[in-house]
């Protein structure tokens, strides 16, 4: 049974560094501007890779699905950003007649994702994206990037107290 985190790991599995670049949680925009938040949003930042701007809406049940299709204009405000606008679900959750239109649908198998409907161009990619939603990426990926900060340093303490833990018990046994 796949959650919203695990279908996020199977996007960072498929939208990998260093050519993209996957940021969770970004809002259309910061402080008493924001409105909305997407799941996630992957730029591609090779320009190889087209520098492609995708925004991704998780679903984990078919109530979620039917939320998010009565409310359309959660995903509409991210528009004018995006060049492609996926939802990521479990297979069976979302029925392809009541995707819409220009919406694309990768579905979760246990490790990865397939493309069951390949999404529609939204927009050009010499349109410009706000200055709020710019702000709100950043800050998301500036979160994460604490957050990995923040795991890599407790790692290191753990690490560095465990090593000398050891050499304290060395010296211990040592004077008896």
């Amino acid at each position: 049974m796949h959650t919203e985190n695990s279908l996020f790991e199977l996007l960072k599995h498929k939208y990998k560094e260093p050519e993209w670049v996957l940021v969770s949680q970004v809002s259309n925009a910061t402080g008493a501007n924001r409105k909305r938040t997407l799941d996630g949003v992957a730029m591609a930042v090779w320009p190889s890779r087209g520098m492609k701007i995708i925004g991704f809406e998780i679903k984990v049940s078919r109530s979620d699905w039917a939320r998010e299709l009565n409310n359309p204009a959660k995903a509409d405000i991210f528009f004018k950003h995006l060049d492609e606008f996926w939802v990521v679900a479990p297979k069976d959750i979302v029925e392809l007649h009541t995707l819409p239109q220009k919406w694309g649908l990768l579905e979760a198998t246990d490790k990865r994702l397939k493309v069951t409907r390949k999404a529609s161009l939204l927009k050009t990619s010499q349109d410009k994206m706000s200055r709020g939603f710019v702000a709100s990426l950043l800050t998301s990926l500036l979160s994460r990037v604490d957050t990995d900060r923040h795991r890599v340093h407790n790692k290191l303490t753990s690490e560095i107290t465990e090593q000398v833990g050891k050499r304290y018990q060395r010296d211990i046994e040592a004077l008896k």
